[in-house]
């Protein structure tokens, strides 16, 4: 779970008070893709777990109250979970990842007046 915010990546399931691995972005020579190194992951095998990690990043990202919106995001944020399954009858195994982004609230400076949280 990482959130950009004034250009610079952070880890939203690393605690305040902790100063995690610094984030590095590396493509794949082979296949293009783009990773994050250092960013945290955690193993989870129940819906609940996968929900209280969520909301835990989601109280560390960026916020501010504005006159156009209570709680508008100040940064994108991306929360990725990638998925191993096995077939039970055929044991064949299968990977996929989905990513779910939100971008930073796009309201107009002058208009919403930020207060940053």
């Amino acid at each position: 779970m990482i959130e950009l915010y004034l250009d610079q990546l952070h880890d939203l399931l690393v605690p305040p008070n902790v100063k995690g691995k610094k984030l590095e972005l590396r493509e794949e020579p082979q296949t293009g893709i783009i990773n994050i190194l250092n960013a945290t992951t955690h193993k989870v095998e129940h819906l609940e777990q996968a929900n209280e990690i969520y909301h835990y990043g989601i109280s560390q990202r960026k916020t501010a109250f504005t006159e156009m919106n209570d709680s508008s995001s100040r940064s994108h944020f991306v929360f990725a979970i990638l998925l191993h399954c096995t077939n039970l009858n055929t044991n064949q195994r299968s990977t996929s990842k989905i990513s779910f982004v939100d971008l930073a609230g796009s309201e107009k400076v002058n208009k919403a007046k930020p207060t940053i949280h």
